[in-house]
């Protein structure tokens, strides 16, 4: 998905929604001089990026590392930047008690009404159930939120978030709290003035269990996310919650056997307000994830990744819609011809092209995270593994001329 800045000239402007994602990306060896590694982790300045970039009021990327070697290995997670020489830059190193927050499984992302960048962590916090904090290029920071059993939220917020204009953060907890059998996670919001309100809880029924992904704004002020549990088949849930009337609808039950299950990133939407998504895992070829679209309420599967799969396979990160050109951007964690992975681009029609296949050091390898795309066409992203110290890359492609 673009960054919420502006488009380039022949686009038209986005009506009443800002959406929040999460992001990642790759190219190099179909891509050559287009694809290059721009900065590689060596544990001081964070280690294993699990998730991608978003682009700061001052054009720096800033992304987040899932630990770091501060202190030792398996150190406190580290908030950074990309900067002008392509060094990283450290903007903040979260406690190592987890009272900042633990586990990052979802990405940052600009909230342009404030200029802070804004992400979740899982675990950690007042209760250990997760926190909502905040950050600048300047390292500010600042936990905006605990989130607590008894809370509207309750706890593990997990996935991307979605802004509307009059500064409503939305997004998803994924459940599970102890001493609560019945959560089964919430689509919950954040006003302006920090009050948290639920939307909807999950049962661990037909509407499905655990969502991972959060939750995207279509421009009719509906959201759109997964469940990576539940639903009538038990594979997960792709879900429909309208902001207005609070009105929730399971708009289909994944399967596993054709269509995949376990969707575990945010789902893109088109300028048509069709959706698109991944699954990371399951699907007819052996069982190693697909891609799918929604629309009108009709299903597709449009691809199904297989061991004999050029693309690769078990997509983790979900799609990135580029509005300009139509296509849509995504990677695999594993397989295609260097066995690291891969970055794809796709039609809207579902064909599948390789841009880049990740390998051997000093490229990465194993991305995790949905690409994100610039107003100018360039894809930012990172890799968990590999890059000169094996602990993670940042890279870039830059638009074919």
């Amino acid at each position: 998905m673009h960054s919420n800045f502006p488009r380039r000239a022949r686009m038209p402007a986005r009506a009443a929604a800002i959406v929040l994602a999460l992001s990642c990306a790759a190219t190099g060896a179909f891509a050559g001089a287009r694809y290059k590694v721009l900065a590689s982790f060596d544990g001081a300045d964070g280690a294993v990026p699990g998730v991608g970039l978003t682009k700061a009021p001052d054009g720096r990327m800033v992304g987040i590392t899932t630990s770091s070697q501060i202190g030792g290995s398996g150190g406190p997670a580290v908030i950074y930047s990309v900067e002008a020489d392509n060094t990283l830059k450290v903007l903040h190193v979260f406690a190592a008690d987890g009272s900042e927050g633990l586990t990052f499984q979802s990405p940052l992302r600009t909230v342009a009404l404030d200029g802070w960048i804004y992400g979740v962590a899982t675990e950690g916090g007042a209760e250990g159930l997760g926190t909502l904090f905040r950050v600048t290029t300047d390292g500010d920071f600042e936990v905006v939120h605990s989130f607590t059993a008894a809370g509207d939220a309750t706890g593990h917020p997990s996935g991307a978030l979605a802004l509307t204009q009059d500064g409503t953060l939305y997004g998803t907890t994924a459940g599970g709290v102890p001493g609560l059998p019945d959560d089964h996670g919430t689509v919950f919001g954040r006003r302006s003035d920090g009050s948290f309100f639920w939307l909807h809880r999950f049962t661990g029924g037909d509407d499905g269990a655990s969502p991972m992904g959060g939750v995207a704004l279509d421009h009719y002020s509906t959201l759109h996310g997964t469940t990576s549990a539940g639903g009538a088949n038990g594979g997960g849930v792709l879900f429909s919650q309208g902001l207005d009337a609070w009105i929730f609808k399971p708009e289909h039950a994944f399967s596993c056997i054709i269509d995949g299950c376990a969707p575990r990133a945010a789902v893109a939407i088109d300028s048509n307000d069709h959706v698109f998504g991944t699954t990371s895992r399951g699907g007819s070829g052996g069982g190693m994830g697909t891609i799918f679209k929604s629309t009108g309420g009709k299903f597709f599967t449009l691809h199904t990744f297989t061991n004999a799969d050029t693309a690769g396979r078990f997509p983790i990160g979900g799609l990135a819609f580029d509005d300009v050109t139509g296509l849509f951007w995504g990677t695999t964690s594993q397989g295609g011809s260097a066995q690291g992975g891969t970055l794809f681009k796709m039609s809207a029609k579902g064909k599948v092209t390789v841009q880049h296949a990740f390998g051997a050091a000093p490229d990465g390898s194993q991305p995790w995270c949905t690409p994100t795309v610039l107003v100018d066409g360039t894809v930012y992203g990172t890799t968990t593994a590999g890059g000169a110290g094996g602990l993670g890359t940042v890279w870039r492609l830059k638009p074919a001329k």
